[in-house]
């Protein structure tokens, strides 16, 4: 599951983070919620939570998984709102593939499956190219149980 509470910690990370968003910030629809800035660091806080856990998965090769809807995100350090900017900005950047959800039929009751993502070929090189194995990624990003309190005090 995307627990969605990492945050980059290497300087390779921010480097990674820092060149998706200078390439893909114009993906980014613009939002009257927010001054320029404060939507920024949301959007950075997003994506270093989205990629610590699609490199995690990347390691296991595996796909992570997400439920979409609004209320999944409630008390979240990342909100619904940015984290769908970003997935919508990585999917139309061709960094990162998904799986629509599904329901399960065939065992007692129908079973909902949560969305699929995981990085493409593309995202796996972008990564790389930053000096970022996925088997160490740990290295590069930290789980935080406050990743919001993080983000404020940044």
């Amino acid at each position: 599951m995307m627990a969605l509470d990492g945050r980059a910690i290497s300087a390779q990370a921010l480097a990674l983070v820092a060149s998706i968003l200078e390439v893909h910030e114009a993906t980014l629809s613009p939002q009257g919620m927010q001054r320029r800035e404060e939507r920024l660091a949301g959007v950075k806080l997003a994506l270093e939570a989205m990629l610590c856990d699609l490199i995690g998965a990347a390691a296991l090769e595996r796909w992570s998984w997400r439920s979409m809807r609004r209320e999944a995100f409630s008390r979240q350090a990342v909100s619904y709102r940015m984290f769908a900017l970003v997935r919508e900005m990585l999917l139309a950047a061709g960094l990162v593939e998904e799986l629509p959800p599904f329901t399960d039929r065939t065992g007692f009751g129908p079973v909902g499956k949560a969305t699929r993502l995981r990085l493409t070929q593309a995202g796996m090189a972008l990564v790389e190219r930053h000096g970022i194995d996925p088997s160490d990624h740990g290295q590069h990003f930290a789980l935080s149980t406050d990743a919001k309190a993080q983000a404020m005090d940044l």
